[in-house]
């Protein structure tokens, strides 16, 4: 392996183990479990998890489909909304300094540091 790529992997910590530990989510089956545990809020009958686990797909799927189309879906309770926006990038001078938008090129930009 090149120094650049050395360099690369110790900026970028390739070399360490990386552990992400979920804490206080709250899944499909706990929503699952509190709704049983409520005597399923005068919904009619009793649902299996499976019948619960195919409703909560099916929303999911018209949400989506939704966000596709382009339409903004508010939430109840004040919870907010899910957009989907697009932004054109720009870039400008100001006082002499580059102003700009732009996602950073990591890889090139890595670059530039290593040769520099």
């Amino acid at each position: 392996m090149d120094n650049w790529e050395n360099f690369r992997r110790e900026v970028l910590r390739l070399n360490e183990g990386r552990t992400h530990k979920i804490t206080n989510s709250l899944g499909v089956y706990d929503s699952y479990k509190w709704i049983r545990k409520h005597k399923w809020l005068n919904i009619g009958r009793p649902l299996t998890e499976h019948e619960f686990y195919s409703i909560v797909r099916k929303i999911n799927n018209y949400l989506a489909d939704e966000l596709v189309k382009g339409n903004d879906i508010t939430l109840p309770c004040n919870m907010g909304r899910l957009e989907i926006r697009k932004n054109t990038p720009k870039v400008s001078l100001e006082n002499g300094r580059v102003k700009t938008d732009l996602p950073i090129d990591w890889d090139r930009t890595l670059k530039l540091w290593y040769e520099d």
